[in-house]
């Protein structure tokens, strides 16, 4: 059984005894805590068993975050061109917020799993009136619906980590194939070969992969293309959008300050 079954198997036992209609929408909230090892239901696993993934969690966003931290420094220092930092400063702000959002968390660890099992001891499921069991199914069908736009970031998020795992895997190929390339030596009677110390390929393996790259390429081409389309196009309407607000907030400004100053002459 994986960690991730186990943890899972360990809250659903934990928390049996609450009513599901309470824990519904906060299973899939410690579903995705849990995809970064934070978690508050253990059962009666050692103290070893809880923490000891933090020893390289810990080195690995300390590594991560000292690195992004030094690359800013160089921008700001002028070693890298100005523009960079428009890439940097967002990513240095988004894992800022990250860590310490985790740190809060996992510092009140504790407390967040005493008011979790004890609100929902208090969690009414009976003597209501026809008018509070309404107006209850309500707020949670509009919480389900707030969890259930996860689906739409699934969405989003996976067909464009598709597309980059499946450009970065091409490029992988590419350069391996520039390399071999590099190392094609001619081995005589007019052939040509890769050096001993190389893999055992010759220059007609290598046109042939080659021409299935290039294929593979234009197949990639052709499936996302439309995806680069949308893309562009959103941001396009974003962008247009925020103009047509500022202009818009422009205007009602200039009126606005018209307005006052005629009635501060008026006075």
């Amino acid at each position: 059984m994986t960690y991730k079954n186990r943890q899972h198997q360990e809250l659903e036992m934990e928390l049996s005894h609450l009513p599901g209609d309470y824990l519904k929408p906060l299973i899939a909230c410690f579903d995705l805590l849990a995809r970064c090892n934070i978690g508050f239901f253990h059962g009666n696993s050692s103290y070893f068993k809880k923490y000891w993934r933090y020893s390289y969690i810990i080195s690995c966003v300390v590594a991560y975050y000292s690195s992004l931290t030094v690359y800013a420094l160089k921008i700001f220092l002028g070693q890298m061109e100005l523009f960079e930092l428009a890439y940097v400063v967002p990513v240095f702000v988004v894992c800022t917020q990250a860590i310490l959002k985790a740190i809060i968390v996992i510092i009140h660890k504790g407390e967040i799993r005493a008011l979790v099992l004890q609100l929902g001891e208090t969690w009414r499921t009976d003597n209501l009136t026809t008018r509070q069991l309404n107006k209850k199914n309500l707020l949670l069908k509009k919480l389900n619906f707030c969890y259930g736009v996860f689906r739409i970031v699934y969405s989003y998020l996976g067909t464009e980590f598709l597309l980059i795992s499946l450009c970065s895997h091409l490029s992988t190929e590419f350069c391996l194939l520039r390399e071999d390339l590099l190392n094609v030596k001619p081995v005589g009677n007019g052939r040509f070969g890769i050096l001993p110390d190389s893999s055992n390929i010759e220059l007609h393996d290598i046109v042939v992969k080659h021409q299935k790259l290039i294929k593979f390429s234009e197949q990639l081409n052709e499936i996302f293309n439309k995806m680069i389309f949308v893309n562009l196009s959103s941001v396009t309407i974003t962008v247009c959008f925020f103009a047509f607000a500022t202009k818009v907030l422009s205007t009602t400004w200039s009126y606005f300050s018209l307005a006052s100053s005629l009635f501060e002459n008026e006075n």
